[in-house]
């Protein structure tokens, strides 16, 4: 009915059936408006116009991620294996998760564009811990087989547990109602352990 102090404006609130394209259904009402000013919102058009706009960059999302660990990488380490094993194993973590995804012909939604991003941070996150371990360990004046081993004892669970609980974490959103924050659970929680 009209809204407005004026009167001037109407509101008109529709349900969508699930498959319909928001867009189309705004367009048919612009043209059946003719001059008069059509505005439409909503979940629909609103995931569809950040779905547009983030699908447009995600190479910039994950590119700015990958900036920001190379820089705390090399600031943190300053010297080229603290920076390069970190950031080779977390670029081969976020290929391998793509990859899969891509083999399996999965779509990108909406929240499936921050995974790049999320998981370069948590491989780095891992990866900070056990370079900064190993370092410590040869300095120490351990060699680096013993330097390794002892990391891996020391680290491993510890690692381990930190990702298990980042994964329940993400999983636990797989009961949402929203499918792409569904989508988005699923795909962080594997690609999470898998980093």
């Amino acid at each position: 009915g009209p809204v407005g102090r004026s009167g001037a404006s109407l509101l008109v609130v529709a349900t969508l059936a699930p498959d319909a394209d928001a867009a189309a259904v705004v367009r048919v009402a612009e043209e059946v408006a003719g001059d008069v000013r059509v505005e439409a919102t909503g979940a629909p058009l609103l995931e569809a116009a950040l779905k547009a706009q983030l699908a447009r960059d995600p190479e910039l999302v994950a590119g700015l991620a990958a900036l920001g660990n190379f820089l705390v990488l090399f600031l943190g380490f300053r010297r080229q294996a603290g920076v390069a094993l970190p950031m080779l194993a977390a670029g081969a973590s976020v290929l391998l998760v793509l990859g899969t995804l891509g083999w399996l012909g999965h779509p990108i939604t909406l929240l499936s564009i921050i995974v790049p991003p999320l998981l370069l941070t948590v491989a780095v996150g891992d990866a900070v811990h056990l370079v900064g371990r190993y370092a410590e360990e040869r300095a120490l004046g351990r060699d680096a087989d013993a330097a390794a081993a002892r990391t891996h004892e020391a680290m491993a669970r510890a690692c381990f547990a930190t990702s298990l609980t980042t994964a329940l974490g993400l999983a636990s959103l797989a009961w949402a109602e929203l499918p792409a924050l569904r989508d988005f659970a699923l795909v962080g929680a594997a690609g999470v352990l898998v980093a």
